[in-house]
């Protein structure tokens, strides 16, 4: 199970990166590499869920940053305080 999780990590890290490499003032782009963040976020907390070996606040507290963060980076192009309001929620998180 180690080793699976460890190939979807590199597969959504490589995907990230792609979107943000792609990224060129595209709010498509920036969303997907964003969702790419919470997705590595949410595969690393179902890992610490399924192993038991942490407790689950510090992986469930991570993942609502990323989300959160994810958020403000699509909600900044309509509302830059809004978007930056839920950007700093997310930093408040991690």
């Amino acid at each position: 199970m180690k080793k699976t999780f460890k190939i979807l990590n590199v597969i959504a890290v490589l995907a990230a990166a792609l979107a943000y490499i792609l990224y060129r003032g595209g709010m498509a782009s920036k969303g997907v590499a964003s969702l790419g963040f919470v997705l590595i976020g949410v595969l690393n907390l179902i890992y610490a869920v399924l192993q038991g070996t942490i407790g689950r606040k510090f992986p469930v507290l991570m993942t609502l940053g990323l989300l959160f963060c994810m958020v403000g980076d699509v909600a900044i192009d309509r509302n830059f305080i809004v978007g930056a309001a839920l950007f700093a929620l997310g930093h408040i998180f991690y």
